[in-house]
């Protein structure tokens, strides 16, 4: 259970995987080199609309690929994404269970468990889970300080993103690419190396003004003693 829970955060989160090194075979790098600092025009219309995202709510297949499987292993799930930044994960099937993650905390809770727990931050999932809010918020300052940012704009209205890692940074994914149509996204592939990694497919999203309280309760969910200590 332990492996399990290490594998759903990161989404989002680190795995501890044993593959060669190299970049992805199947997706060359995009064609401009996107510099933060000074984003072009169209760059900086389309991160401005996709922070101004609120609520979100999306189906997704999620693909994990390993050095030592032949096959990928398929998960299903529901991705929720708060106006606060906050994400929820539920996983359906066999190992049904959400993780809700934010900028500085990570929880779980199997299905059927009233227990909500948190997940550690080990030295090895400390890099990864600080990540993560930056990444769903698409802070791009926060990202170009480890990742060089390339992408491309298609004749159909469609973008992609992609996060390659300086020599110098120390990260648990080499790479992250992220694809969309206008304020969608609708893939997130996090590349651990050549043949260890995640791939995310969203189906169509909705755009709730707000989540009902049984959403906020059964996904947005947190420790009770953690609760108690709110004002």
């Amino acid at each position: 259970m332990t492996r399990h829970i290490a594998l759903l955060v990161l989404i989002l989160f680190p795995f501890v995987l044993c593959a060669e090194d190299g970049a992805p075979e199947d997706m060359a790098v995009a064609a401009y080199h996107l510099d933060a600092g000074n984003l072009e025009m169209g760059w900086s219309h389309l991160f401005r609309e996709l922070r101004m995202v609120g609520n979100v709510r999306a189906a997704f297949t999620e693909s994990r690929s390993f050095a030592f499987r032949k096959e990928p292993k398929l998960y299903r799930g529901v991705f929720r994404k708060s106006s606060e930044g906050a994400v929820s994960l539920a996983y359906t099937g066999a190992e049904a269970m959400a993780v809700h993650v934010g900028a500085d905390y990570a929880y779980y809770r199997k299905s059927g468990d009233a227990d909500v727990r948190r997940i550690p931050e080990s030295s090895s999932r400390r890099g990864s889970l600080a990540l993560f809010p930056s990444l769903v918020n698409l802070d791009i300052q926060a990202l170009a300080q480890t990742y060089d940012l390339y992408g491309d704009f298609t004749s159909e209205g469609g973008w992609r993103l992609q996060l390659v890692a300086k020599p110098e940074s120390d990260v648990d994914y080499e790479r992250i690419d992220l694809t969309g149509t206008a304020r969608e996204v609708n893939g997130i592939d996090l590349y651990k190396s050549a043949r260890s990694s995640i791939r995310i497919r969203m189906d169509a999203a909705e755009f709730p003004e707000a989540f009902s309280e049984a959403e906020v309760a059964d996904y947005f969910f947190e420790p009770e003693a953690e609760h108690a200590m709110q004002p």
